[in-house]
This record gives C-alpha cells, structure tokens and sequence, in this order.
C-alpha cells in the first residue's frame, strides 16, 4: 500500500484568525468554569507577548502550562462538551479564513492526508478537523489521569522543538508536500515540505519556492484561481518529499 503524502498545517494565524486558547480561556471564564483568579497569570503571559515585552519561546512555553494549571482538577468530560459547545459557536461566527476550504478541498483531490501541528489544545482541535475533514491532528495536550486534568502538559507543539520534532519525525516516514503558517515558528514545517503557502506578512526571512502568499483580508477571485493552480501543480501525485530537513544550527 503506497503512503498518501502529507500537508502540515499551522492552525492559529493560517486557518483560523485570532489566538485560540485565548479565545478558549476567555469563553471559559464567562461560562463561569474558570475564575478570575485562575486565568490571571495566563492572561498577563498573553498580553505581555502582544505589547512585545515577552519572546514567542517564552511565550509559547509558559501560556499553555497556566491553561493547564488554570483546569487543573476539573473532569476531562466536562471540558470535552465544553469545547464542543465553543467550537459549534466559533465555526458559526466565521474565524476559519476563507481560502480554507479551497485548500481542503484540493488536498482532498490529490488524497493529500492534512495533519495540523499546533500549540492550541486538542480537545479543540479534533472537533474542527472532524468538521472541516482534516485528516489529523498534533496539538497541545494536557495530562489527564483517571479522567481528571491534572495541571500538567503532556506534548506542546507551539515551541520550536515540537513543532521540529513533529516535522522532522513525519517527514522521516512521509513526503511532506505542502507546509501553511504565518510566523518563524512555522520554520520546521516549511524547510521539510516541498512547497509552502505563507499567511500574512510575519515571516521574516524569505521562504524557498515554490510559495504562495495569502493576505487573508485581501482574499480576490484572481488570489483563488491562482492558489487552486499552485495547489495543482504542487500536489499532483508523485515523490516531491523534500530531500533535506531543517539543519540543527
């Protein structure tokens, strides 16, 4: 049996608009579930990084360690019908970008298996990949034992070593033939696929060809047919895999 090849996708930023967990903990603290008190610390990590007195590493490794001290205690369950509920809400208000869904769709028609690599929470993440029909999902886990959330992160993929252990380790198996993100911690998903779509205009070094950008609120029919032809050009079936992976230096 041949192995389909892959497309890792970035979801905060690159599918969908805003910062997920922080929409995730703000739903959560109006519904009551979580305090004041208890989402303080991540909310004061999260607005330290947004007025630029915080590094993404720093970031990316203390803001889901509060979440997950922030839901300590409470039944895994619980927070599952909770997130099913957030994200029937969220796909009604419309954050998923437009060109999602000719991306998809292409992916689907080249039986391209899409695997999203992203530091928002999986509990999320599964519910808009079985909607959208996204293949598969690398997130962020919390530990959870006997049902209960323990306070701990299990696997976060938001820092650069998880996202690279990710992209190194599938790319070691699979061709990767197409990598989506928006910042330099997308790097590993980009320098392992053979060809990129770049969100926005915060990568700061310049992305290898074949690439396609996107400036999601200046999304045209003309953007549309061209991003349809770079699809099909770049994710016709084959061996395209890139032959090197991003380089420890």
């Amino acid at each position: 049996m041949v192995e389909r090849n892959l497309a890792l996708l970035d979801w905060d930023g690159s599918l969908r608009a805003g910062f997920l967990l922080r929409d995730w903990v703000t739903f959560l603290r109006s519904r009551g579930v979580l305090s004041e008190q208890a989402c303080k610390p991540f909310f004061e990590t999260v607005n330290a990084y947004l007025r630029g007195a915080t590094q993404y590493g720093t970031f990316a490794h203390n803001a889901p360690r509060q979440y997950a001290h922030a839901v300590q205690g409470m039944e895994a369950g619980e927070l599952d019908q909770l997130a099913l509920s957030f994200v029937n809400q969220d796909l009604t208000d419309g954050p998923i970008f437009p060109f999602v869904d000719i991306i998809l769709s292409q992916l689907r028609r080249y039986d391209v298996e899409s695997v999203i690599v992203s530091g928002s929470p999986q509990e999320l993440l599964e519910k808009y990949a079985d909607f959208l029909g996204i293949s598969n999902v690398v997130a962020l886990r919390l530990e959870i034992i006997d049902g209960i959330y323990t306070g701990r992160v299990k696997d976060n993929p938001a820092i650069f070593e998880g996202k690279y252990a990710t992209a190194t380790s599938l790319r070691s198996e699979r061709n990767i033939v197409l990598a989506i993100g928006d910042t330099n911690a997308d790097a590993p998903l980009f320098f392992n696929s053979s060809a990129r779509i770049v969100i926005g205009g915060e990568v700061a070094w310049p992305v290898e060809e074949p690439a396609f950008y996107i400036t999601p609120g200046d999304f045209s029919s003309d953007c549309r047919d061209s991003l349809i032809k770079f699809l099909s050009r770049n994710l016709r079936p084959g061996d395209k895999g890139r032959s090197t992976i991003l380089p420890d230096e």
